[in-house]
């Protein structure tokens, strides 16, 4: 019954937008990009979420000179405005009941996660509008995994600004772990660092190490590491992908044999290693880990930084690349990122699309990945770290949540690996249900990304 009301909801709401949209004669510029020099004196409002609390924050960066600069001069070389709003509702929350009852909102939405508004229509598709933003460029809005969040149905709504510093870390990436350096020096322990450098951080050195890792001498009580989220990384770390594609046409892909070889792993391991290993909440997890009472963490690089501290103390390391993965391409799976969008009802959505892609320019004095890196020193102090962080960036996917179950059935997989299940079990259980959310959701964006997959891959 909930899925037949939301999906009565959202047509209706799309039926609205689009007669809203015909009422408000929208503006599709017309004439060639030299031409459209000249908005006019237009003001553009540009409507950030909540992960800005002043005015004067522009895009998260408090009082950023340089963005006030760009905006100054955006204004100036193309006779307009631009106006930054600050919306107090979580992921843009305010702008759906707004939309919903036809009112104009902005013209451009900055955010974090766009997937509810994107599926619901609230976006102009980029895909009209490739000529005015090259959503292809890879280095400057992120490669085929960063827009996935923004890519509903085959059309892409949203671009991320790749190329900003700070910017190369999507939220809930849970692909790491993090490491308490503080026991791996005092009890000599392999540390996971040096295993990755040395191109030994794999299922077998993994498991190895797990005993190793357990900590007892009556003043310290560590488990080697904790599970925290869902065996997904595990799977994109052996070589795992959503779909697969066979004489030119994606197929679901969840039952691959790369998903069905780390199901019966971890179920393996979960099951040998029991002793070693825990698999606690976050919320439990993070005291335990400070508390010297875990040697490893399964986590994501933003909770790092804002719950773990940024110390010399804190190492990240991925998931260890399984039998079928590519060692140094370091996956994970995330649940949002930063992201540009255009507001369905705009006014002048080429203008916006212009605007759009030269705030994503990259920024004066950040102008090499490796001056990009240097921001991150305030968090890391260890450059191993760092190229780790870009690396997973490059590599990331969407974890296809809340849109799709995918989550939802890596979870139950962890869940019931933890109990010793295998994928058989597992697969009887869950694949139905899985596969459907994966030919709904997932091969129609896939679609989307074999157009334009050499672009993707240069």
């Amino acid at each position: 019954m909930r899925k037949i009301i939301s999906f009565v909801l959202i047509s209706a709401f799309i039926f609205i937008l689009c007669s809203c949209s015909q009422n408000n004669d929208i503006d599709y510029e017309t004439g060639s990009l030299d031409s459209l020099m000249d908005f006019g004196g237009y003001e553009f409002s540009i409507m950030q979420s909540d992960l800005v609390e002043s005015e004067q924050e522009r895009f998260g960066y408090l009082q950023s000179d340089i963005m006030k600069a760009r905006i100054a001069e955006i204004s100036a070389d193309w006779n307009c405005s631009i106006k930054i709003v600050i919306d107090g509702s979580e992921n843009l929350g305010s702008v759906f009941p707004t939309l919903m009852a036809g009112g104009y909102v902005c013209e451009i939405a900055y955010m974090i996660g766009s997937s509810n508004l994107v599926s619901v229509g609230a976006f102009h598709p980029l895909n009209d509008l490739k000529d005015y933003i090259d959503y292809t460029n890879s280095e400057k809005f992120g490669a085929y995994g960063i827009l996935e969040q923004g890519i509903y149905d085959g059309n892409l709504y949203t671009v991320s600004p790749a190329l900003w510093p700070g910017k190369q870390i999507p939220i809930g990436s849970y692909g790491i772990f993090a490491v308490n350096e503080n026991l791996v020096k005092r009890y000599g322990l392999d540390d996971p660092r040096d295993l990755l450098e040395n191109h030994e951080w794999t299922w077998d050195t993994f498991e190895r190490i797990l005993p190793e890792y357990v900590i007892n001498d009556g003043s310290v009580r560590a488990k080697s590491v904790n599970i925290t989220h869902s065996i997904l990384d595990f799977a994109l770390m052996n070589g795992a992908d959503y779909v697969t594609v066979r004489e030119g046409r994606p197929f679901s892909a969840i039952d691959s044999p790369e998903i069905t070889e780390t199901i019966d792993w971890c179920s393996d391991v979960f099951s040998q290693y029991s002793s070693c290993i825990s698999f606690d909440d976050h919320d439990t997890m993070v005291p335990k880990f400070l508390g010297d009472q875990l040697v490893m963490t399964q986590t994501s690089i933003d909770q790092v930084i804002r719950f773990m501290g940024y110390t010399d103390n804190i190492g990240i390391v991925p998931m260890p690349c399984g039998p079928n993965g590519e060692y140094g391409k370091w996956v994970s799976a995330y649940s949002e990122n930063t992201c540009f969008g255009i507001l369905v009802n705009a006014k002048k959505p080429v203008a916006s699309a212009r605007i759009i892609d030269r705030l994503c320019d990259v920024w004066e004095d950040y102008e090499t990945e490796d001056l990009r890196k240097d921001f991150y020193r305030t968090y890391f102090s260890d450059s191993r770290d760092i190229d780790l962080i870009f690396s997973i960036f490059k590599n990331s996917r969407w974890n296809y949540e809340p849109n799709a179950d995918l989550l939802e059935f890596f979870d139950s997989a962890t869940e019931d690996a933890g109990s010793g299940r295998s994928s058989a079990e597992i697969f009887s259980k869950y694949l139905g249900k899985a596969k459907q959310s994966v030919e709904e959701y997932i091969i129609p964006n896939h679609q989307f990304f074999l157009q334009y997959e050499k672009a993707f891959n240069e």
